[in-house]
């Protein structure tokens, strides 16, 4: 037997469904930024940050002097070898150029043999505790690029 239910609505004031739409909102919109920060941090585990096109031997020497607390000589011969290595890599740029594709097993060797060079050179301009920060640095940042390629 169904007995008479009575259906209770209650009536809510302008006042109180605008204070439920705005927490909805946000609550939505708290939502939505915890998205875009967690992506963002996992995408920074993912990516490389690539130095930009307008990084010059210059700005780098800058950061790395700045970095591990180079004095003027070892600023001056840092300078120097950026200025080679960014020279050598615009030359191995324009041979890729010209031949049209290097082999990737060449392409490879060819950094990995001027990475030991610079390795070598930045080992005779840093003091060894300046050296071990860097090389760790360094090290780090072989590894995380050799992984996409």
């Amino acid at each position: 037997m169904v007995e008479d239910q009575k259906i209770i609505v209650k009536q809510c004031s302008r006042k109180q469904v605008i204070i439920m739409v705005v927490c909805a909102a946000v609550i939505f919109l708290s939502g939505i930024a915890i998205g875009i920060g967690t992506t963002v941090l996992l995408a920074q585990n993912r990516f490389i940050k690539i130095a930009p096109s307008h990084m010059t031997a210059e700005s780098l020497t800058k950061k790395i002097s700045k970095k591990y607390d180079l004095n003027s000589q070892q600023t001056a011969q840092v300078q120097t070898l950026l200025s080679d290595m960014f020279a050598k890599g615009k030359l191995n740029r324009d041979e890729m150029d010209a031949k049209g594709k290097l082999n990737r097993d060449e392409m490879d060797a060819r950094r990995d043999a001027d990475a030991e060079i610079m390795i070598a050179q930045m080992k005779l301009i840093l003091t060894d505790e300046q050296f071990a920060k860097w090389n760790e640095n360094f090290t780090k940042l072989r590894a995380k690029f050799k992984k996409f390629r």
